[in-house]
């Protein structure tokens, strides 16, 4: 493969590959530059501007797939080729990104990726692919390769775009290959919040009604995958994102002279608004760069409740200033939180926890990782890269630990939530039974006054374990008070391997301070989403010739 380009000295873009692939330009307010400007934009002064990414310190290798300003693309033959953007010593050997970007797609979407580099080893560790087929829906040739990527190098997680068919009259199994990789974060899109972004009732489709922030968007791809799976794995505001806007012959341009544009105007010099899980993945990707960053500069370990048992029965000395994939991801999945519904061409529907829509549902930092006042919970147990076999010793498929819940210090979350992940090995292309190759099981449970065990089995099931997916969360979100006692299990139920790793987190009230920081509504757009109620749907039916035309119409102050 031909690197086209190794930047040592630009302060954002550490490589920028075409070769043999791209062209080396964007079109004017293109996708690439937008889903990057989502993660990492910033102005070069450092200040805040109106398109400031997520992450926006983070440095990027950036691969350009896109030819010409008509969408056309070329693909690699091995998403191995994607995956080491950025990340091979030989190319770049003092400053190699943390994020990789690569702008493709095929199909009938386009769609673009970025890896984000990580300051330590100067290697990218996470790459963000706003790209996907709008057609393939297996586990194809593409998501078995990312899979035995990311199986092979622990240390990278690849978030992908779940797809942009939700709106389908068949919106059902419709996320698209690669997202229905096992090892991936395949994302959704959610609504946005912020001023400017009613599209209006003439713009049904390209922009539609603008929920609450509480709303899975209409487009965002549905699950499950054809052999069971649940994607997309979670979601992110993706319905709409302003973000950095190419002008190819006017490099320098940010922050337009006239002001924020509004969705309707659409762009201004240098800012653009787009739609689409492409622009929830980029968004996603900056929030597993301030994961990572959590742990390599210390705040876990700052952090960590006195109570914690680290050892967790595993005799495995645990270092976090390297966070796996597979903890990154644990991470994001074990405090996101539920949406309430999704407008779906027929008003407001209600969402269900785990459903094929969102599955966990958005993203949320402050119920992922402990800010002390910023976060609602703590993060205590934090398992990375821990080994368990099953044909070892009699001990070694089972690992468990205690964790008591401590309110004594202001802490007031009334939950506790716990998530395994695991990078499992790449599946047979086209499986449609069963691709899981490892099958770990998480349970959680605690002794009662009655004297009886209370079970907490993962991923909304009641009484069974989970025997599809490689994410698996129990959350217990009534009846969790202070000083109660539960052990935490993960037991190998199926491996083809002597052994395998695997990364647990788990958040709650764990002696940590109060959110006093974020605990008034009125600065929390989630907990004050009464859009719902602010609008009024009326279905009017019309007879034409012996059929029928439904019309759906919103009115109301936000409509």
């Amino acid at each position: 493969m031909v690197f086209d380009e190794y930047i040592p000295d630009h302060y954002k873009v550490k490589e920028y590959n075409t070769l043999p692939f791209g062209d080396k330009y964007d079109y004017e307010y293109g996708h690439g530059t937008h889903v990057v400007g989502s993660i990492c934009g910033n102005t070069k002064d450092g200040t805040f501007g109106m398109a400031t990414g997520v992450a926006p310190e983070a440095q990027v290798a950036f691969m350009d797939l896109g030819v010409g300003t008509t969408g056309s693309l070329r693909l690699p033959n091995s998403m191995e080729q994607v995956c080491i953007t950025g990340r091979r010593s030989s190319i770049l050997p003092t400053q190699k990104a943390k994020l990789h970007s690569a702008s493709w797609g095929y199909g009938t979407s386009m769609y673009h990726g970025t890896s984000i580099i990580d300051i330590a080893d100067k290697k990218a560790k996470l790459h963000s692919a706003s790209w996907g087929s709008a057609t393939d829906k297996s586990y194809n040739t593409q998501a078995k390769q990312m899979d035995e990527y990311m199986y092979q190098n622990d240390d990278f997680l690849m978030l992908i775009a779940a797809g942009n068919d939700g709106y389908s009259s068949d919106h059902i199994g419709t996320v698209g290959a690669p997202a229905t990789s096992k090892n991936c974060l395949a994302v959704g899109a959610s609504h946005s919040y912020g001023d400017g972004l009613d599209g209006g009732l003439l713009s049904l489709r390209l922009f539609g009604f603008q929920l609450g922030p509480n709303h899975l968007a209409d487009f965002s791809s549905r699950g499950p995958t054809q052999d069971g799976r649940n994607k997309p794995d979670l979601c992110a505001p993706g319905k709409h994102i302003l973000s950095a806007g190419a002008q190819p012959n006017r490099p320098g341009s940010c922050d337009p002279s006239s002001g924020r544009p509004s969705l309707k105007e659409g762009s201004a010099d240098g800012v653009t608004w787009m739609a689409g899980t492409s622009m929830a993945t980029p968004i996603t990707a900056g929030h597993a760069a301030i994961v990572r960053q959590y742990f390599t500069q210390g705040f876990y370990d700052d952090y960590l409740p006195s109570n914690t048992n680290t050892n967790a029965t595993t005799k495995h000395t645990m270092t976090h200033k390297n966070p796996s994939g597979a903890l990154v991801k644990a991470v994001l999945m074990n405090g996101a939180q539920y949406l309430e519904g999704v407008g779906d061409g027929n008003g407001p529907q209600t969402l269900n926890p785990y459903d094929v829509h969102q599955n966990y549902g958005r993203i949320s930092l402050a119920d992922s990782l402990y800010l002390p006042g910023y976060s609602r919970v703590q993060v205590s147990v934090v398992w990375d890269r821990v080994p368990i076999g099953i044909t070892i010793n009699d001990n070694d498929d089972t690992r468990k630990t205690e964790i008591t819940i401590d309110e004594s210090n202001g802490c007031t979350a009334d939950t506790l939530s716990v998530t395994l992940t695991w990078m499992d090995k790449p599946g047979m292309v086209g499986c449609n039974h069963k691709c899981l190759i490892h099958d770990l099981d998480l349970l959680v449970f605690r002794y009662t006054p009655d004297a009886a065990y209370q079970y907490s089995f993962p991923n909304g099931r009641t009484n069974s374990p989970d025997r599809h997916n490689n994410v698996e969360r129990v959350q217990i979100l009534s009846g969790v008070e202070d000083q109660q006692v539960h052990t935490i299990q993960v037991k190998a139920f199926d491996l083809d391997v002597e052994s395998t790793q695997f990364a647990v987190v788990a958040t709650g009230c764990f002696g940590g301070v109060a959110a006093n920081q974020i605990s008034q509504k009125d600065n929390n757009v989630y907990w004050n989403d009464n859009s719902r109620s602010e609008r009024m749907w009326i279905a009017i039916g019309f007879g034409i010739g012996g059929g029928a035309l439904s019309l759906l119409v919103c009115v109301g102050p936000v409509c």
